[in-house]
């Protein structure tokens, strides 16, 4: 993705006929040569300032990138992205994430993995039918190591 977004803010900064020591968001010009290179990614948070100063939105920034490494147009490129919200949204994704907001950002949860108790008993099922825990990982369609962590 470095290379078509580096060709999206080399066209969009052309467009607006700024030159790298114009973008004020607290950009060097030798970071934004490295971004119009392809040599570098942008942080979610540069990648925000970035689209400020360009008087865009970040899912324009990144959209155009894919839509160019894809080489897809732009009537595609929305129907995939309603496509894939739509998806999020109906198996409740969106909801999950919103919800994991509080008032001051990220709600707060308990340190240490969450203990998948369905996947755990299915594992736990095929050791006690003898299965090794190879077998069991490609029976179950899981990582090994998954496997591995709730074999005990």
């Amino acid at each position: 993705m470095k290379v078509p977004l580096a060709a999206i803010l080399r066209a969009l900064r052309a467009h607006k006929r700024l030159t790298q020591e114009s973008i004020p968001e607290g950009s060097n010009r030798q970071y934004l040569s490295q971004l119009e290179h392809g040599r570098s990614s942008p942080t979610l948070d540069k990648l925000q300032d970035l689209s400020e100063a360009y008087g865009a939105s970040p899912l324009l920034l990144v959209g155009a990138a894919t839509l160019i490494k894809e080489g897809i147009s732009v009537e595609a490129l929305i129907g995939k992205f309603a496509e894939q919200m739509r998806e999020l949204d109906a198996v409740g994704t969106l909801a999950a994430a919103r919800a994991e907001l509080g008032d001051n950002g990220l709600r707060s949860r308990p340190a240490g993995r969450v203990i998948d108790r369905d996947l755990k008993a299915s594992i736990q099922d095929c050791k006690a039918q003898g299965l090794t825990q190879a077998q069991t990982s490609q029976n179950l369609g899981v990582n090994k190591m998954t496997v591995s962590r709730y074999w005990r």
